[in-house]
C-alpha cells in the first residue's frame, strides 16, 4: 500500500481535536478524554507509541500542530433509533479512528476506535462481539459497525473467521477475533483475489455516550485492529500485541489471550 506524504512520524505532539473527540498527549502517553482511556508510550523519552517503522496516519501536521484528517474514510456516521420505533431518527458523525498507524515497509495498519453497540450486543457473552464480522462484510474491516442482520445483497466483502477466543484487555474480558477479508467483486472474477488478514480485539466499555440533540445514551465497544497481507501478517503481529498492552483503562493495563477449551 502506497503511503501518503502526509503521514506523520509516530513521535507525537500535544493537540486538541474537534470538540466531539478531544485527545491530548501527556508525558506518559495518549489520553482519550471522551472515552476515558490512555495509551502509554512504548518509548517515553521519544514520545513514541509504536516502534520504528510505524507512522501516525489519521492526523496531518499543520503550522499549529496535528489536525485530524477529514473526508469519507476518516469520518464515520453512526445512526440510532432513539425512540425505539424500528427506524433511525438520529445520527452522529465522528472521526473513524482515535489512533491509526501504518507501517512504512509492509503497509500493515494498526488502529483504535470506539463504536456504538446495540443493547442486545452488550447483554450476551463475550462471543456475541463476534457479530462485528457482519459489519466488516458491509463496511470493510476498518470502518465496521455493529448492527442488525446483514442482507446478502448488502455484503461487499467476504469474511472468513479464522479464530475466535476469549481474551483479557486492561483487566476486563475481551474477544480476540482473526478473520480474512476479500472484496466480493474481485472474488467473482478470480479466486486469487487479494486477501487481507485482520485481528480485532473487542471489549465492552463501562462508558455510555449521549447524542447531543437527543435524550439518548448508547453503550460503546472499544475496537483495536491490526491488518496486513497474509504473507506479512506474522511479521508485525508482535507490534500489535505490544500496543494492546499499552492501553490503560481505569489504571489497569495488560493483554493476554485465554487458552482454548
Amino acid at each position: 500500500m502506497a503511503l501518503s506524504h502526509l503521514l506523520v512520524p509516530a513521535v507525537l505532539m500535544s493537540f486538541t481535536a474537534c470538540a466531539y473527540q478531544t485527545a491530548t498527549f501527556t508525558p506518559d502517553g495518549y489520553h482519550q478524554e471522551r472515552y476515558d482511556y490512555d495509551v502509554r508510550y512504548a518509548n517515553r523519552a521519544q514520545r513514541e507509541i509504536m516502534p520504528a517503522g510505524w507512522v501516525l496516519d489519521n492526523y496531518s501536521r499543520t503550522e499549529s500542530g496535528l489536525e485530524p484528517k477529514s473526508g469519507e474514510f476518516y469520518e464515520t456516521t453512526f445512526r440510532f433509533d432513539t425512540d425505539k420505533d424500528g427506524g433511525f431518527d438520529a445520527a452522529e458523525t465522528v472521526p473513524t479512528f482515535e489512533l491509526r498507524f501504518m507501517h512504512r515497509q509492509t503497509g500493515s495498519s494498526v488502529w483504535l476506535r470506539t463504536v456504538p453497540a446495540m443493547a442486545y450486543e452488550t447483554k450476551r457473552t463475550v462471543y456475541a462481539l463476534g457479530r462485528y464480522a457482519d459489519g466488516v462484510a458491509t463496511a470493510g474491516y476498518e470502518r465496521a459497525q455493529f448492527g442488525e442482520e446483514v442482507a446478502p445483497d448488502a455484503r461487499k466483502f467476504a469474511v472468513q473467521i479464522l479464530q475466535m477466543r476469549q481474551a483479557e484487555l486492561a483487566g476486563k474480558p475481551a474477544l480476540a477475533l482473526t478473520v480474512e477479508v476479500a472484496n466480493l467483486a474481485e472474488l467473482k472474477k478470480t479466486l486469487q483475489a487479494t486477501r487481507t488478514r485482520v485481528k480485532f480485539v473487542l471489549q465492552r466499555t463501562d462508558n455510555t455516550r449521549g447524542i447531543p440533540t437527543r435524550d439518548y445514551e448508547y453503550e460503546t465497544v472499544l475496537v483495536a485492529g491490526y491488518a496486513s497481507r497474509p504473507a506479512t501478517f506474522l511479521a508485525n503481529l508482535p507490534d500489535f500485541d505490544k500496543f494492546l498492552g499499552q492501553i490503560v483503562v481505569k489504571g489497569r493495563s495488560g493483554y493476554r489471550e485465554l487458552p482454548l477449551g
